[in-house]
């Protein structure tokens, strides 16, 4: 035998022997007569990679590649070693080399998914992934493809993936856990609890690579606010006293204490709680944000733009805290300032499970960017039915282009957006139709303030906007007051309400009034409490859905000489009727930035026919009332 041979063959001998030192002499001393030898070089490239010495493995595989260009496991291990060096763009191109050679290796079509999971190119990692399951339904396939569902947030298609790996597998706790992340952005948090809770039980029979990468206060975290979402309150304190029981002194357990007393409205706790948090960890840009927060709720904005601006500095891409800093320079009327920050929103978590997610994170649809051509452009309304209201009026701003629009908005305001924007290139569609595919561009309808409000008189005009549906009426002696005094909003509401007894009491029982309700939900037994107290009666109008036919709404609101309000719907509605109205405002919580006065006024900027009466204290409206009945004091002769 050939000496060269020999060395050869002792170099695989020790090899196979795992014996890595040696085999890597006597690879070297092969090669130093038979440099351009493809099976040493790739043997040991192939070895290097076991010694995690991947620049070096990269070097002789490719010297390997280029004595054989048709060794498609040495472009497949040349991937590898790209990928673990963390070069994914040179590793996709190695591992799309190797199936071009052979398209039947499904290990390969998995590696190439996982280069492109890294690049977020999900859509592609996906096809990579389905095609080495076709070949070899591996569960480890299934696993990473469910990954790279759950990046382009295809979270139904995820859990599909997931379901399919069975509590035989390794992969089922790692699933598991997927699963239960899965749920709770999809608000299916019934089914996300039993998960946490059996993490937290079983935690101690985990593995210790588990429970590094899984810590147990992080699992009490995520099952409080799966607990909160469904508002268990209970079951939310009892979990959270179980784990400041158990971690007293942990991050997380003063994190989660603060934002207890924040959810409960304890806003001076909550910042002392933010203030031993920054204690731990002093740039927390989180901690920084909820504490600016907390300090806007009691009122002090020097101190809620001060920690806004500390959490900004600290990390300039915090969603949480641009939002905030948008809302806040929205509110000071800095608007060519404010939009770039309050565009942040569309990355919160609650996106990813709104109906428009895959238009929201579609980064193949370019935003658009104001241009007046033949494009079509693609505006949804992501936020609530009052936000969208209140950002039609930013429609008008488009009355004199040529491009094709859609408006993809709640489906009970297409009625009266179709008849309020009649022209022939705007097109109004419910938000939840599957329809990405038809245009050019995207954009939250907000983006129409981004491209025309960088001031106030920017806003200044049409006072009214919306057309409500015309209603035969007979000929009126009193006037009709509509009223409407309670907020739903389960985080908001409580500092955005009022007791209507209270409310009927400031404005009077003057004979002259025609009270009417325009407040959605149960609200009888309050009605006829404040009925009987004030010795009046308040028209129901019970065979209106006044939450469902939002279109009947508007004429029922159309139909009142005046309306007193609180900030809810109703106050938009009101206000994109050009209809006179008072609004009854927090001073806190629940003032929101479209809330805004017209310069030297007490006039809504958004809505001129809105006058805005501001609380004095932030934990209560009552003090609203006092001058609401100064303004009030002549209404029933004053000419409206």
């Amino acid at each position: 035998m050939d000496k060269s041979n020999e060395i050869f063959e002792s170099a695989v001998d020790y090899h196979k022997k795992n014996d890595l030192i040696n085999a890597e002499k006597k690879y070297r001393e092969y090669l130093k007569t038979n440099p351009k030898n493809s099976q040493c070089l790739f043997a040991l490239g192939t070895l290097l990679i076991q010694k995690m010495q991947y620049k070096d493995a990269i070097v002789e595989l490719k010297k390997s590649t280029k004595e054989d260009s048709k060794n498609y496991h040495c472009f497949q291990n040349l991937g590898i070693a790209y990928f673990e060096d963390k070069q994914f763009d040179n590793a996709i191109d190695a591992y799309k080399e190797s199936l071009a050679l052979n398209n039947k290796n499904s290990d390969a079509y998995n590696n190439l998914g996982n280069s492109l999971y890294k690049t977020e190119k999900y859509d592609e990692a996906i096809q990579s992934y389905t095609l080495a399951i076709k070949l070899w339904p591996n569960k480890q396939f299934l696993f990473n493809r469910a990954k790279a569902y759950r990046g382009c947030n295809q979270y139904k298609n995820a859990l599909s993936d997931l379901w399919e790996i069975d509590k035989s597998s390794p992969l089922f706790r790692e699933a598991e856990d997927m699963m239960a992340s899965l749920y709770d952005i999809l608000g299916k948090h019934d089914m996300s609890i039993p998960i946490h809770e059996s993490r937290i039980k079983n935690y101690e029979n985990n593995s210790p690579t588990y429970k590094k990468k899984v810590k147990k206060e992080n699992l009490y975290i995520k099952l409080i606010s799966a607990f909160g979402k469904i508002d268990d309150v209970d079951n939310a304190k009892k979990t959270l006293a179980t784990l400041t029981k158990e971690f007293p002194k942990s991050l997380e357990t003063k994190r989660a204490i603060a934002h207890d007393a924040y959810s409960d409205g304890r806003y001076k706790d909550a910042i002392n709680c933010f203030k031993e948090v920054l204690k731990i960890k002093p740039n927390s840009p989180s901690a920084l944000q909820n504490l600016a927060i907390s300090y806007q709720n009691v009122g002090n904005y020097p101190l809620y733009e001060l920690y806004l601006k500390k959490a900004l500095d600290i990390d300039k891409t915090h969603t949480q805290a641009n939002i905030s800093m948008g809302i806040m320079l929205l509110k000071e009327k800095r608007f060519r300032e404010a939009w770039p920050h309050y565009e942040y929103r569309l990355l919160v978590g609650q996106f990813r499970s709104h109906k428009l997610a895959y238009i929201f994170y579609n980064s193949k649809l370019p935003k658009w960017d104001g241009r007046n051509d033949n494009s079509s452009i693609l505006f949804y309304g992501e936020q609530g039915i009052g936000d969208q209201i209140c950002l039609a009026k930013l429609i008008t701003k488009l009355k004199d282009y040529r491009n094709q629009f859609t408006f993809a908005v709640e489906k009970r305001l297409l009625p009266l957006f179709k008849r309020s924007f009649p022209e022939s290139n705007f097109h109004f569609v419910a938000h939840d139709i599957n329809i990405e595919a038809f245009f050019d561009f995207q954009a939250a309808i907000f983006r129409l303030g981004f491209l025309f409000i960088n001031e106030e008189k920017d806003i200044s005009s049409p006072d009214k906007y919306l057309l409500a549906k015309s209603i035969s009426s007979k000929k009126r002696v009193k006037k009709r007051i509509g009223i409407s005094w309670y907020s739903q909003n389960k985080s908001t509401g409580y500092t955005k309400s009022l007791e209507l007894t209270d409310l009927i009491k400031a404005i009077g029982n003057d004979d002259n009034f025609e009270y009417i309700n325009l407040q959605y939900g149960e609200h009888e037994k309050e009605i006829f409490a404040a009925e009987e107290e004030n010795n009046i009666q308040i028209n129901r109008y019970n065979d209106l859905d006044k939450f469902n036919d939002i279109d009947g709404l508007f004429s029922l609101v159309d139909s009142c000489d005046i309306i007193i309000t609180i900030s809810n719907v109703t106050a938009h509605i009101a206000g994109s009727l050009g209809k006179k109205s008072y609004l009854l405002l927090a001073k806190g919580r629940g003032h929101f930035w479209y809330w805004m006065k017209r310069e030297n006024t007490n006039d809504s900027l958004w809505y001129p026919s809105v006058q805005i009466i501001q609380s004095d204290d932030v934990s209560s409206l009552n003090p609203c009332l006092k001058v609401l009945q100064t303004k009030l004091k002549d209404i029933s002769s004053d000419n409206y």
